[in-house]
């Protein structure tokens, strides 16, 4: 979905025709209806270019052939709620910079994700230079500095957040090969190193980060048409938690009861290959209780990051 059209919350359908080559490639696209001339072009041109056909044949020779298709863009439901309220407050240089600003993020979130970095962070974040002025560079500059931040924050930390009961289970199997076994300090260490990768969310520093509210005191466009215009890159501006953070707080406890029986000293229990298994009946019903308790929140986090991704997703070209 190009980033115009999520921008303004654009659907539409248009009808293309392309030249399916002798090499099965689809070259040559002419637009022939658009419900919004000059949106969707290039994407489809783009995508287009990835396609692959099984081209007519001949006498056993392969032949050009025209092909006619119709593309379709919507945006999800969840999405298109905010995307209207947004499309109703931002026009002109303000969309502009909301344009803008989402190339900057995605730039980041790209940096942030790539296994073979060649641009160093200093690098990166040096080619963040704002470059509207008025109220409109304050809100540039504010979330700017929140992308500076936010990618510090990251790119300091060595946590695989998310790390799942199967990422523990084979933890678990693996060590029991070992001397001595996950038992003791190694369950522990263990224990300690799954709560971290949730409690980040919890512990994302405040230093650093811009202050919404001294950003709202200094312009004079209305409050709602700021946060239209940063809540994209900010989830929730206007608070000091989100969301995510009570869910948060129940993995963390979850994690904490299933560690807890683990680590009891009556507690008879071993992993094989489908799990952890309990000498207890009682004992492994209740870490069942917890493991599907834990499961069901951890999904739900999964799933709020998720929509989060597709949310920012939708402004690729």
């Amino acid at each position: 979905m190009p980033h115009t059209a999520s921008l303004l919350c654009l659907e539409g359908e248009v009808l293309v025709e392309f030249t399916v080559n002798e090499y099965g490639q689809a070259v040559n696209p002419i637009i022939h209806e658009s419900d919004h001339p000059g949106i969707f072009e290039q994407a489809i041109f783009d995508e287009l270019e990835n396609w692959v056909y099984q081209p007519g044949c001949v006498d056993g020779q392969p032949i050009p052939a025209q092909q006619r298709t119709i593309f379709e863009f919507a945006l999800e439901a969840d999405y298109l709620v905010d995307c209207q309220r947004r499309a109703e407050l931002l026009h002109g240089e303000s969309l502009n910079l909301v344009s803008d600003l989402v190339a900057h993020h995605l730039r980041a979130m790209d940096w942030l994700t790539s296994t073979d970095q060649t641009e160093s962070l200093e690098s990166f974040l040096a080619g963040l230079q704002p470059t509207y002025s008025g109220d409109l560079g304050r809100i540039e500059q504010f979330v700017l500095a929140h992308i500076e931040a936010w990618m510090r924050t990251i790119s300091n930390r060595n946590h695989s957040a998310g790390q799942t009961l199967d990422a523990i289970h084979a933890e678990a199997l693996a060590s029991t090969d070992q001397t001595p076994p996950l038992h003791g300090e190694s369950l522990n260490k263990l224990h300690q190193q799954l709560r971290e990768n949730y409690l980040i969310v919890l512990e994302r520093p405040r230093d650093g980060f811009p202050d919404y509210n001294q950003l709202l005191e200094s312009v004079s466009i209305s409050d709602d048409k700021v946060h239209a215009m940063v809540s994209q890159f900010v989830e929730r501006p206007d608070i000091d938690s989100s969301p995510i953070d009570a869910l948060v707080i129940q993995a963390v406890a979850l994690i904490d009861e299933m560690f807890e029986l683990l680590g009891r000293p009556d507690a008879d229990w071993e992993v094989d290959e489908e799990g952890f298994v309990f000498d207890s009946a009682e004992d492994l019903r209740q870490f069942s209780r917890l493991q599907q308790d834990y499961i069901a929140v951890h999904d739900a986090i999964a799933s709020m990051a998720d929509h989060a991704i597709r949310s920012l997703d939708v402004y690729r070209l």
